[in-house]
């Protein structure tokens, strides 16, 4: 298993321990960005720059807020 699938599946594992994953994905994007994501930059991201970086080279973005999203989305999409 890669670092990045690593990281995504610890990520998960906290989020389903958190909240109905089944349900995220039924609600809006300012509910996710402000909600779920919110939660997720606060526990996994803001902290850990060294982190970041390696997301953001991964997933193409340059701002933890879009991060947090690409994230929720991978986390999402794999539970379809």
């Amino acid at each position: 298993m890669t670092i990045i699938k690593e990281i995504i599946e610890k990520i998960k594992e906290d989020l389903e321990k958190n909240f109905d994953l089944e349900k995220v994905s039924n609600l809006n994007i300012f509910s996710k960005h402000f909600g779920i994501c919110a939660y997720m930059r606060n526990k996994f991201l803001w902290n850990n720059p060294e982190l970041v970086k390696i997301l953001n080279q991964h997933f193409k973005t340059n701002h933890v807020d879009d991060l947090s999203c690409k994230i929720l989305d991978e986390i999402i999409k794999k539970e379809d």
